[in-house]
């Protein structure tokens, strides 16, 4: 009787699924890196860093921090709060779009 219970619940583990989580492989933008926030109502995310050819493939919106994996020609390469990576313009013709954080580290008391 013992075996035979065994045996069951060997052939019902066997039977039940098992998932194997891979971990995935880290991103730019997994480590630290500056971060910007976005100061207009609404601004695109595009495919590329110009306005020229590029598609637009998310937005980001006013208060959105976002981190900035690399700077060209006053486009950032960003990543949206909702995992969309692209390509995000800085500033423009006199308005800027996104600032840059900046960060002070402290040590003291206040």
């Amino acid at each position: 009787m013992k075996i035979q219970r065994t045996l069951l619940v060997l052939t019902l583990l066997l039977l039940l699924p098992i998932t194997v989580h891979a971990q995935e492989e880290p991103d730019e933008f997994d480590f630290l890196l500056p971060t910007m926030t976005v100061v207009v109502d609404a601004l695109r995310i595009r495919d590329l860093p110009t306005t020229e050819g590029s598609e637009i493939i998310g937005m980001l919106h006013r208060g959105d921090v976002v981190p900035c994996a690399e700077m060209v020609n006053k486009w950032a390469r960003i990543k949206a709060p909702d995992g969309t990576v692209g390509w995000s313009c800085i500033e423009l013709g006199g308005e800027t779009f996104m600032a840059e954080n900046m960060y002070v580290l402290f040590r003291g008391t206040l």
